[in-house]
């Protein structure tokens, strides 16, 4: 029965486009994100509960605000920041932390350069 159900709302489904960027939420009264969708995505249109409307994007599920979506289709923003070639990403790097003065090294290891010698 439950399948059924799922198949005929997925008959009914209808196609929208987001129009900016925005955290769909896990629940319609909660801030919890469930996903994030960026300007141009094409969701499926689940269910309507007011200002807030549930959607699908491959295999993730949220609610977004219906003033976020767009029955024509929106070109996606694919402005390219050269500052950043990995949007989305850390580019700081990586740099091993230093064990506070005094402490001694961990068994086994090597003393950090600068510590004091063991007594």
């Amino acid at each position: 029965m439950l399948l059924l159900t799922w198949l005929v709302s997925m008959a009914h489904a209808e196609d929208m486009w987001i129009t900016s960027t925005v955290s769909a939420l896990r629940w319609p009264d909660k801030a919890y994100p469930a996903m994030s969708l960026s300007k141009g995505d094409l969701v499926h249109v689940l269910l309507r509960d007011g200002d807030q409307v549930r959607v699908r994007k491959d295999d993730d599920f949220g609610w977004v605000p219906a003033a976020e979506l767009s029955v024509v289709p929106v070109e996606p923003d694919l402005s390219f920041d050269p500052s950043n070639p990995f949007p989305g990403l850390s580019t700081m790097p990586m740099v091993p932390s230093t064990a506070p003065a005094g402490m001694p090294p961990a068994p086994g290891s090597a003393p950090l350069p600068g510590a004091p010698a063991p007594q």
